[in-house]
């Protein structure tokens, strides 16, 4: 799992998004107890968190990574899968004289153009 995006919420939960939508919580709170997490019980260190992609690290040193957070987050929902932006098709213009396919009215008549003249015959 990569970490889309990261938010901090109250009472040392995490909101996390992954890069597949899935939207869930983590709760940090068990981790609080080890050393190396000790500095985040005060809430104006916990809020010091940046997320690496594949995983989440405090200013403080404490990080965590993505796999451990897939493996003991509630998954609350799923974003809508985005759509990658429509591109936008130039109008076509005919193509200009001498370049490019000819359309079958172009070619017809560049082939009357070639064609030998016919002589008119007497009967007609």
């Amino acid at each position: 799992m990569r970490i889309r995006e990261l938010r901090v919420q109250p009472n040392w939960v995490l909101s996390v998004v992954a890069d597949d939508g899935r939207i869930g919580r983590f709760d940090v709170r068990p981790y609080l107890r080890y050393e190396a997490f000790e500095a985040l019980r005060d809430q104006s260190e916990f809020v010091k968190v940046a997320n690496g992609g594949y995983f989440i690290e405090w200013d403080c040193g404490a990080d965590l990574s993505a796999d451990t957070i897939e493996a003991r987050w509630q998954v609350v929902g799923k974003q809508p899968r985005r759509q990658p932006p429509r591109q936008r098709t130039p109008l076509s213009k005919p193509p200009a004289t001498g370049s490019g396919p000819r359309t079958k009215r172009q070619h017809e008549s560049s082939n009357k153009r070639m064609q030998p003249m016919r002589k008119k015959s007497a009967h007609g």
